[in-house]
This record gives structure tokens, C-alpha cells and sequence, in this order.
């Protein structure tokens, strides 16, 4: 089979995988927020993308043998995280089963979800740009942003629960402004639009119809994937203005500038050609690590990554000489054979460093646990949710998140899970401090809560009496 024979097979295969994970275990026996259809969907954006730009029979782009080896590998990837994740993480959720969650007053305020966003926001805003250099706070900065979509989360999900479809896609629609604040304070797309498709992911996996979000998301693909090309054929002038710009309106204004010459994304405009496979095709980079370890060119890590990323979550201001850091620590550049430019962090992603540490049974066996490890978490940050414990589901949340982030690696995994891990930690052990400083009465909420509970009893639907009592016959 040629290469572009096996690159339409496997886009069709990672796409059956994204159908199945967004619709599988999401029954109300075993409650689920969709974290493990999202990382499936977010997998998919990663690399079919770059993959597709390859199939077409006009793409004069270089070596689609390599793409065609690293998608598969990445295809594989994904069937093994189901299967992981419907498998490993349904015996993981048994240990949770037996035992109720009481909710405290504290915990089910119901602003949580709203004051975890704008925390995040406030933080990201006011401190991110002073400290973003300072030893050890990029890890912290980053689980601030996670809180973020922790509160977006909650909010979408609180609002499709109790409103209806049409309030949970209003407040879903504020997810829009995420990228757009994102390109025009920072420069960078990839944290607002990784943002805006978890979102989209949560609403996806939750609609009703659907046959609606089936006949829906291609079309939002399109036009992300417009927004993408539109965004990266400016990117260079938008951060000339974001970085050295005179005035906040000069940013606004370069901005609106771009997408007021908007592109649809065309596969026949070999320009969009070369930005899909330049910035979403992964799987050129995996086929070249691929190639260069089969031919015996390098030898594989055998878990050395794994082991490095265990020093991640030790604050470089305790070891400030710590020989790990984020972006693969060139480890990309070493395993491909490619020179990147100084300064740029490639990293490895989740496919890549597996088969460079295990060859294709690191990649099998890896994204099993990694799925198995994610829909445990789901799972428990969703109880939570049904409970009415918004802090506690967010320090399970927080902690799953940083799977989402499949072009990154186990260091980058580790280091964002012990920074969310004392976040969460600092955040509930500080409720009673957040409640005094914001002049909440624990009374009040606590009032709140009782009536919220029987507004919920009144809702309920109430046994039919016995015949004897309602004086007609059996």
C-alpha cells in the first residue's frame, strides 16, 4: 500500500476511535465529564490535520513515508488509550464505587466554578507577564491556567445540567474570547485554542441531539482550521506589534487586521499546505525517530525520559541546577536528526517518547495506562460534580488536564500535575481564608444549600400511593 493509502486508512481509524471515545461511558452508572473524548479528539487535531495535507494527490510536500510511518503509530496510540480507558479505567472506578460523597456547604459553593475562572484569569493577567522568568513559576503559571478551564468546565456543565442546551452553548461561546485574549496579550494561539477545544469536546460529548454535533463538528473543524492558517500567515507581524507594540489599541488593531482578511482554509493553496504540515503534523517528526531507531542510526531511551521527568515537579529555586526542563530537552532535535531554530521547544508529545523509550510496546501498553489514568480521573471529578463538591472535583480536574496536553511529554505531564496538585491543595485548605477575604458568610451558604436541596426533593418525582390508600381496587 502506498503511503497515502495508509494515511487514509489511519485518518479513518483515529476518527472511528474519536466517535467511540466521545460516546462510550458516559451513562449515568459510571458519571463522566468527557476528559478521555476530549484527549481523543485533541490527539486527532494533533496529527490527522498533518496527515491529510499529505493525502491530497496534488501535495508536493517532502517524505510523506515518514508521516505515513508516525500516524500510524499514533493511530495505534489511540485505539490502545480506549481501550485502556474502557478497560483499565472501568476496574480503577470499581475502587470507588462503594462509598457516597457528602458534599460540605463550603465545598458546593456554587460561585466556585466562577471564582476558579476568574482567578485564573486575574492571576494569568497581573502576575503572568512579572514573573513568567522567575525559577519554578512557569510550572505554577501553568496550573493557574488549567484553573481556568476548570472553571469554564464547571460552568458549561452546571449549565447543560440545569438549564437546557441552549444556556450550556451560551456560556460554552465564552470560551471564544480565551484565543483571541491569548493572540492579542501574548502573541500564541496554542493555549486558547487547546482551551477552546476542550470546550467543545465537553459540549460535544453532552448535546442532545446527536446527530446535531455529528453534522456540527466538521464544520467547526473548518473553520479552526481557517482561523489556523489565517492566524499563522500573520503570526510573525501580529507579534511584532504584541511584543514591541506602543499601545494596547496598536494590538487590537494589528488583530483585527488579520482576521478582517479572513482565509477558509484550502487544501489546493500549497501555502496552507506547508502551515498544516509545519505546525500539525507530529507524526513527520515520530517517523524520522521511527526510521533513524529500526535502521540501529540510535538506540532506544528505555524509560531514561521517564525516569528524568520524575525530577520535574522539584522547584528549580530548591535545585537550581536541575538538568530538566520543559520541551523535551532537545530531545526532539536528537531522535529526528533535525536542527530546530535556538530558542524554539519542540516537544517530544506523548506518541514519540513512548516508542523512543519502548518501541511499539511502550507505545501499546503506554497509552493503555495513560487512558486507564484519565477516565479514573474523569470519573472522580464527576462524582464530585454530581455532588455538588465543586472544590472537589477541581482537584481532580486539575490533575487530569495536563493529559490533555498531547504535544508535550512526561515532563511536562509531571510538572504540570505536581503544580496543580498544591494548587488544589492550597485552594481547598484556604476555603475558609477565600470566604473572609471575599466577605461570604459560611451561614449564608450553608442556607443556600439546604435550599437547593429541597428544590431538588421537589423536583424529584414522588412514588405513586398504594391502592388500599387511594380507596380503588387492586
Amino acid at each position: 500500500m502506498t503511503p497515502e493509502g495508509n494515511l487514509t486508512t489511519g485518518v479513518l481509524i483515529a476518527t472511528l476511535m474519536v466517535v467511540i471515545g466521545m460516546t462510550a461511558g458516559l451513562g449515568n452508572r459510571r458519571p463522566a465529564m468527557g476528559l478521555t473524548g476530549v484527549y481523543l479528539l485533541l490527539t486527532w487535531v494533533t496529527h490527522a490535520p498533518g496527515a491529510i495535507a499529505y493525502m491530497v494527490p496534488w501535495s508536493t510536500l517532502p517524505d510523506p513515508a515518514a508521516t505515513a510511518t508516525g500516524f500510524r503509530w499514533c493511530w495505534v496510540g489511540m485505539a490502545s488509550f480506549l481501550a485502556g480507558s474502557l478497560i483499565l479505567g472501568r476496574l480503577l472506578m470499581h475502587t470507588a464505587q462503594g462509598g457516597g460523597i457528602a458534599a460540605t456547604p463550603m465545598a458546593g459553593w456554587r460561585r466556585w466554578p466562577a471564582f476558579y475562572l476568574i482567578l485564573g484569569l486575574l492571576i494569568m493577567v497581573g502576575v503572568g507577564s512579572l514573573l513568567a522568568g522567575v525559577p519554578s513559576i512557569s510550572a505554577v503559571l501553568g496550573a493557574v491556567s488549567n484553573l481556568l478551564v476548570v472553571g469554564l468546565i464547571m460552568l458549561v456543565w452546571r449549565a447543560g445540567k440545569e438549564q437546557g442546551r441552549m444556556k450550556m452553548l451560551a456560556v460554552a461561546s465564552w470560551a471564544l474570547l480565551v484565543p483571541v485574549f491569548g493572540v492579542g496579550t501574548s502573541g500564541f494561539l496554542s493555549f486558547g485554542a487547546a482551551t477552546l477545544a476542550i470546550v467543545i469536546g465537553v459540549v460535544a460529548q453532552f448535546y442532545r441531539p446527536r446527530w446535531a454535533v455529528w453534522l456540527a463538528l466538521p464544520v467547526v473543524f473548518y473553520l479552526g482550521l481557517s482561523v489556523f492558517v489565517t492566524y499563522t500567515r500573520d503570526k510573525v507581524a501580529i507579534r511584532e506589534v504584541v511584543w514591541f507594540g506602543d499601545s494596547q489599541m496598536k494590538k487590537i488593531a494589528r488583530v483585527i487586521e488579520t482576521f478582517s482578511d479572513f482565509e477558509l482554509v484550502d487544501l489546493r493553496n500549497p501555502d496552507h499546505l506547508g502551515y498544516l504540515d509545519a505546525r500539525l503534523n507530529q507524526n513527520f517528526l515520530i517517523g524520522l525517530a521511527v526510521h533513524r531507531l529500526q535502521s540501529g542510526e540510535m538506540d532506544y531511551l528505555r524509560g531514561t525520559s521517564l525516569l528524568n521527568a520524575l525530577a520535574a515537579p522539584v522547584p528549580r529555586v530548591l535545585w537550581p541546577n536541575k538538568p530538566v526542563v520543559a520541551g523535551g530537552m532537545g530531545l526532539a532535535g536528537e531522535w529526528t536528526g533535525m536542527t530546530f531554530a535556538e530558542g524554539t521547544s519542540v516537544g517530544l508529545g506523548h506518541v514519540m517518547e513512548l516508542y523512543v523509550n519502548f518501541g511499539h510496546f511502550g507505545v501499546v501498553l503506554g497509552f493503555a495506562l495513560l487512558g486507564g489514568m484519565l477516565r479514573w480521573l474523569d470519573f472522580q471529578g464527576a462524582r464530585r460534580l454530581l455532588a455538588g463538591d465543586y472544590s472537589g472535583a477541581m482537584f481532580f480536574m486539575l490533575l487530569g488536564i495536563p493529559f490533555l496536553n498531547v504535544g508535550g511529554g512526561s515532563i511536562e505531564l509531571f510538572g504540570s500535575c505536581a503544580a496543580g496538585l498544591v494548587l488544589a491543595v492550597a485552594l481547598r485548605k484556604g476555603e475558609s481564608f477565600i470566604f473572609r477575604v471575599l466577605g461570604v458568610s459560611p451561614v449564608s451558604v450553608r442556607r443556600q444549600a439546604d435550599q437547593d436541596k429541597q428544590s431538588e426533593a421537589w423536583k424529584a418525582p414522588r412514588p405513586s400511593p398504594p391502592a388500599a390508600a387511594t380507596g380503588k381496587p387492586d
